[in-house]
């Protein structure tokens, strides 16, 4: 698919993001990895979304194998300017993150494995590290989908910071800007 395009989830990138999410205690900061495979979620997609998480600190419970990630979640952040945090939901463009250079970084890259046909949880998991509730990134992450590599990266090019605000889930189409 051309990276210019609009882009929706597959029937299986959404089933996994659902099953990382009913494995995913957003209040204690705690993913159970087994209770994500019961409920039917790839081990790659497990993998991404419990490496990003325990970057940031949170509690993984059950097995999971690091070698089963994908490129996004192997990925190692150096220095970042910009800042990363939820900000919450705003009428009418719904739920917004400020994502810094590095985060910024990764959820592009992530947008690419999305739209070549991988896994969707990378991005989840990045979304829900910085604070939104998993149930509000699962819902918002195929609208960001949708408004594509290249107009994320140009708002990435908008910024002096190469730092992004995304916006989701609102009444209006899924944006981004730069910070």
């Amino acid at each position: 698919m051309d990276e210019t395009e609009g882009y929706e989830l597959t029937i299986e990138q959404q089933a996994d993001i659902d099953a990382v999410v009913i494995g995913t205690d957003d209040d204690a900061e705690t993913f159970d990895a087994d209770v994500a495979r019961e409920a039917g979620a790839d081990e790659e997609a497990i993998a991404d979304y419990a490496i990003i998480l325990a970057d940031a600190g949170w509690t993984i419970h059950g097995d999971y194998t690091a070698e089963a990630a994908g490129e996004v979640a192997s990925k190692a952040v150096t220095a970042c300017t910009g800042v990363t945090q939820y900000n919450g939901y705003f009428f009418p463009i719904g739920f917004q993150w400020a994502l810094n250079s590095c985060d910024t970084d990764t959820f592009i890259a992530a947008l690419k494995v999305i739209v070549a046909g991988g896994g969707a949880t990378a991005a989840v998991a990045l979304l829900t590290k910085i604070g939104a509730p998993v149930a509000a990134v699962a819902a918002a992450v195929g609208g960001l989908a949708a408004l594509g590599v290249a107009v994320t990266e140009l708002c990435k090019t908008a910024s002096p910071q190469n730092a992004i605000y995304l916006n989701s889930g609102g009444t209006v189409p899924p944006s981004c800007w730069g910070q």
